[in-house]
């Protein structure tokens, strides 16, 4: 069940915060080295995920259709 007064907090908690500050997402100081390891790490990851993913399901759905490729042929009923 949805109460109509739950929503406002919930639009006003994502509206405010970008609205009265700015957001460092950095701090200042933080050593660009580590922060660009970090990103080619994070790319890393996902590459490997992603390729993992996309190889498993390409496989097992290939797998599946091989199986049911061809339809078992009828026996002709002669009378």
């Amino acid at each position: 069940m949805i109460f109509p007064g739950s929503t406002a907090p919930s639009i006003w908690r994502n509206i405010q915060p970008t609205s009265s500050r700015t957001i460092t997402e950095v701090p200042d100081g933080f050593p660009a080295l580590v922060l660009w390891k970090f990103r080619l790490a994070s790319l890393g990851t996902q590459l490997v995920t992603w390729t993992t993913l996309g190889l498993l399901f390409g496989a097992l759905t290939e797998r599946s259709l091989r199986t049911r490729s061809a339809p078992a042929a009828r026996p002709t009923v002669t009378a």
